[in-house]
């Protein structure tokens, strides 16, 4: 039997854990890599639409298949994944709880590389619900990992995330000995983007000290490694704190200079994830109109758009709206996960969203296994621009502007600044 049919028996018996179980006996073990593999990419997108108790009911399915299926990979994915879910329902105990089992596993296993993962996982999660101390401790523990293992680039990550909790701590002493620590680890262009965010840490380590000269100096480093990088969102935000250090020192002209462009980045930016959000909906018009064609072609620019912001979850709801089409409207037998993997948008010829990506975030894809930053929080995946500090800078910008006595564009800046901070309000 395959895959798909098995899942589908799963699925239909979910209020009978006796046919669930006669199922997997029966049947788990004839195509238990595909089944695995379904019900996590399952799982993944229950999580990823906040459906909860869809979620939890694959949950038990895996934990069910894992007393026929005792694959290591499997058993330390089922772990990672339910820990993750216990996340992003707010069950902190238990994730940690999830967390210290993995470790027990992956010392079974001799696999250090996934115990120093697991500690950067639990790093992470103390850091959240501001634990800092135990966040540092588990930190620390990974990078001891990590060196003695030579696996450089999580090595320099881990010192990376070392050095923020010491910032954060205050220690800002400590915290510029673990950045020019991991400065020192040269991975040669996949590093790009983690040196990038150690710059930006020095920087505010020196305008913490008061330090212009050295702050300025980072900043622009950081910057630099974005704009290698294709980071807009980042980008963004430098030019934006740049643009505040020259307006302080009262260099209005290059400061307005600055704040412009970080405002036209923005504005890109949010307006790739309107567009990508009003192509997703009116895809989702068609599908139940069962104009299955248009549909397509709205998920595909969707797809494109969501694809080239980083938005991983929003591609793989496309993605699924797009499978389950041809799955009713073609003959060929598409496997889900291989279909998620492999499945490419065709170029467009579309003014619109052209004029989108000309000016769009991309963020870092990277070969093979690399740790997150704390500090890169995905949030709901919705949204990559922070109004808060949109508002900052059209604040900023209308000060800037009365400085330089132009009262129209003072005018301009302070209603847009009053527009964006009351829809932030209405959010909050």
């Amino acid at each position: 039997m395959e895959a798909e049919k098995i899942f589908a028996r799963l699925a239909n018996s979910l209020d009978n854990e006796q046919e669930r179980l006669k199922v997997l006996e029966q049947f788990g073990t004839s195509a238990p890599e595909q089944l695995s593999e379904l019900i996590f990419i399952h799982l993944d997108l229950h999580v990823a639409e906040k459906n909860h108790d869809k979620a939890e009911e694959l949950v038990k399915i895996a934990e069910e298949f894992s007393r026929f299926y005792r694959e290591p990979f499997f058993i330390y994915q089922l772990f990672k994944k339910k820990a993750k879910f216990a996340e992003e329902r707010g069950d902190i105990e238990k994730t940690f709880s999830l967390y210290e089992e993995l470790i027990t596993l992956a010392k079974d296993m001799h696999r250090e590389d996934i115990e120093a993962e697991v500690l950067m996982e639990m790093g992470i999660v103390f850091e959240k619900q501001g634990a800092i101390d135990e966040a540092l401790e588990k930190f620390l523990t990974a990078s001891e990992i990590y060196k003695r293992l030579g696996h450089n680039y999580n090595y320099a990550a881990s010192l990376f995330n070392i050095a923020y909790i010491y910032y954060d701590r205050g220690d800002l002493d400590s915290s510029l000995s673990y950045c020019l620590q991991a400065l020192e680890v040269d991975e040669g262009e996949q590093f790009q983007t983690l040196e990038a965010h150690v710059n930006l840490e020095l920087a505010n380590i020196y305008e913490t000290r008061k330090e212009a000269l050295l702050s300025k100096l980072y900043y622009q480093k950081a910057l630099e490694g974005y704009q290698k990088g294709k980071d807009r969102v980042k980008v963004s935000d430098i030019l934006y704190k740049l643009g505040a250090l020259l307006h302080q020192e009262k260099r209005i002209p290059h400061s307005l200079h600055h704040y412009q462009n970080a405002l036209h980045m923005k504005m890109d930016i949010d307006y790739t994830q309107a567009l990508a959000k009003y192509y997703y909906y009116r895809a989702c018009v068609f599908k139940d109109c069962g104009a299955h064609n248009k549909a397509i072609k709205y998920f595909d620019k969707a797809l494109y758009l969501y694809s080239q912001l980083g938005q991983e979850k929003q591609c793989l709801r496309v993605k699924f709206q797009i499978y389950s089409i041809f799955g009713k409207t073609d003959d060929r037998i598409f496997f889900l996960p291989e279909f998620v993997r492999s499945y490419k948008t065709p170029p467009f010829k579309d003014v619109l969203v052209d004029k989108a990506v000309r000016g769009i975030y991309t963020r870092r894809k990277s070969d093979g296994k690399k740790l997150p930053f704390f500090k890169e929080k995905e949030g709901n995946g919705s949204t990559l621009i922070d109004r808060r500090s949109l508002s900052s800078l059209l604040r900023d910008m209308s000060r800037a502007h009365y400085a330089e006595g132009n009262s129209k564009k003072y005018k301009h800046y302070s209603q847009q600044f009053k527009v964006v901070k009351d829809f932030r309000a209405g959010q909050d």
